[in-house]
């Protein structure tokens, strides 16, 4: 077995396909002034780099650099008074660890699910439907299906699985999502295990059941799929869709900068080869139609929530990116997102900040969630993003992103469900 097992190994070195960041340094800094973000902004579009935390006047940035790039961004940052540090995360070498225990569990050819692990889009929609056919033995009834539309740029789908307890109240519908950022790998195992929990624990859980007998579910685990593929097959940090952009070499929208609100807004790039990269157009992206599609088609019952998963980061946000929209407390979202925040908190004495996107983090425009609550009309929607100090985190996160996060939206719908009775 180890003799095989160290084969497999270095088979799997000498075929190792992710792009390997050899060379390439974290940095970290804290632009202070508005000029001092221009230039670490305009830096980061002229020399493409890897943006691992976005910059914001007074909040640390994290960008990811070649080499070569390395002493640009060094003088750069000391010409306008910024230090920094690099970080001593050997980004190269962990990704090829990662990849070596991918190869352990069978990847690419024959690795099975496994809901304390990272996994293929293609074991998490064979799994989608396996929790489907589960259902009807507990009470619930659940269907998969890809959702219709135009076809995605590397022909992948947007698969979705509704759960329902075919006799409930059905008061209101709830959408929880992630993976819109392909590389967000947590994201997507944190709501594999809510989903897990909430079709395995029915009539057992008394929240799980709770929720069901007054709520339709609708969960959409990989919005991404052309995004998440390419993250495991060429390029593990990889964010984007994969739009070939008319006129750039550069690939991919950010598909959280394409929704038709605010389109094209502070916070949103128009240069292909930023990583926030709004498109050619608001709702450009077929993913981004296919979601309006879906949820504009399916209002009876009428939407309440949504939850769009991301890492990293702890933070709770509810809208507006837009700093010109002041987020309206008056439905009560305040008190949803302190509790929820309280919560997620309390499971491991961790510090989150919560709270509005602009005010916590920073200006966001062409967001999903800012689309949901402007257009559909849904009065609660928020994005997590998750613990963990970068996107290539362990799996040993997975149970722990799970149990903080379910906590939180135990709290989150037990409020919204006294706030809507």
């Amino acid at each position: 077995m180890m003799y095989w097992r160290l084969l497999l190994l270095i088979v799997g070195a000498l075929a190792y396909d992710w792009k390997k960041y050899e060379g390439y340094k974290i940095i970290q800094f804290t632009p202070k002034t508005a000029g001092q973000l221009k230039v670490v902004k305009d830096f980061s579009t002229a020399q493409g780099v890897v943006v691992l935390q976005n910059p914001v006047v007074g909040r640390r940035a994290e960008f990811l650099v070649s080499h070569d790039k390395f002493g640009l961004l060094k003088s750069t940052l000391y010409q306008n008074g910024m230090t920094f540090e690099v970080s001593d995360k050997d980004l190269a070498a962990e990704l090829k660890k990662e990849w070596e225990r991918l190869l352990t569990r069978g990847y690419p050819e024959t690795m099975v699910y496994d809901i304390d692990d990272f996994n293929t889009l293609t074991d998490i929609e064979a799994e989608m439907d396996n929790l489907a056919s589960q259902c009807s033995g507990v009470g619930l009834t659940c269907t998969t299906s890809y959702l219709p539309g135009p076809a995605l740029h590397e022909g992948h789908q947007i698969k979705i699985i509704h759960v329902i307890n075919p006799n409930g109240a059905h008061k209101n519908s709830i959408l929880w999502e992630s993976l819109v950022h392909a590389r967000e790998w947590l994201a997507g195992a944190t709501l594999m295990n809510i989903l897990d929990k909430m079709i395995k624990e029915y009539g057992t859980d008394e929240d799980v059941t709770r929720f069901l007998d007054n709520y339709d579910f609708h969960f959409i685990p990989i919005m991404n799929p052309d995004g998440y593929q390419h993250s495991w097959d060429d390029d593990r940090m990889w964010r984007k869709n994969r739009r070939n952009n008319e006129g750039s070499l550069c690939y991919g929208v950010d598909l959280n900068r394409n929704y038709d609100n605010n389109w094209g807004g502070p916070g949103a790039s128009d240069n292909p080869c930023d990583e926030t990269f709004h498109g050619p157009s608001a709702a450009s992206e077929p993913e981004t139609q296919i979601v309006v599609d879906y949820v504009m088609g399916n209002t009876d019952p009428a939407w309440l929530v949504d939850v769009s998963i991301h890492t990293y980061g702890q933070y709770l946000l509810v809208p507006y990116g837009d700093c010109t929209m002041p987020p309206n407390w008056d439905t009560g979202l305040s008190e949803v997102v302190r509790l929820s925040c309280l919560a997620i908190e309390n499971t491991f004495n961790t510090r989150w900040d919560c709270g509005n996107t602009c005010e916590v983090l920073y200006a966001t425009s062409g967001g999903s969630i800012d689309w949901m609550m402007a257009t559909p009309g849904m009065p609660y929607t928020f994005v997590p993003e998750l613990r963990g100090n970068g996107f290539d985190v362990s799996p040993s996160l997975i149970p722990l992103s799970f149990e903080e996060m379910w906590n939180g939206l135990v709290a989150m719908m037990n409020e919204i469900m006294s706030q809507n009775p």
